[in-house]
C-alpha cells in the first residue's frame, strides 16, 4: 500500500506453485502486484500462491488457492457451414481437424495456412 511504502522499501516475493509441489515460479520485486501471463497456469489445474511482504525487517506472508479455468474447445468444420449430398454420393468426407483446436494450448489456426501446426498430446 501506499502508506507502508511511504515508511520505507517494502519488498514483494511471489511464489506461484502447482497444488502437487512440482512446478514453482518465484518472483520478486518492489510490486505489490502479480501478473501471471496468460499460458503459464494449465486449465483445470490447481495452483498455490503464496507472497512474503518484507519492510525494515519485518515480514508478513499471505496465501490463496487458485484454479485455473479451462477455455472450451474450438470446434470448426472445414468449408463451409453447409454441405450437399446427392444419393450417389459415394463418401462423404468433413475436416474438423484442421480448423478445431485447444485455445489453451495452441493459438488459431492461420486460414491461410502460413503458421506452424500446433501440435497437443492432451488432445
Amino acid at each position: 500500500s501506499s502508506c507502508a511504502a511511504a515508511r520505507g522499501a517494502v519488498a514483494f516475493s511471489w511464489t506461484l506453485q502447482d497444488k502437487g509441489g512440482r512446478r514453482a515460479v518465484v518472483l520478486t520485486g518492489s510490486s505489490g502486484e502479480l501478473r501471471i501471463p496468460k499460458g503459464s497456469m494449465a486449465g483445470g489445474a490447481a495452483y498455490d500462491l503464496a507472497v512474503r511482504v518484507t519492510s525494515s525487517g519485518v515480514s508478513a506472508t499471505g496465501d490463496a488457492s487458485l484454479t485455473a479455468t479451462a477455455s472450451p474447445l474450438v470446434a470448426a468444420v472445414a468449408g463451409g457451414s453447409t454441405r450437399m449430398a446427392a444419393p450417389t454420393t459415394a463418401d462423404l468426407v468433413l475436416d474438423a481437424g484442421a480448423l478445431s483446436y485447444d485455445p489453451d494450448q495452441c493459438p488459431p489456426p492461420d486460414p491461410m495456412g502460413a503458421s506452424a501446426p500446433c501440435s497437443d498430446a492432451a488432445l
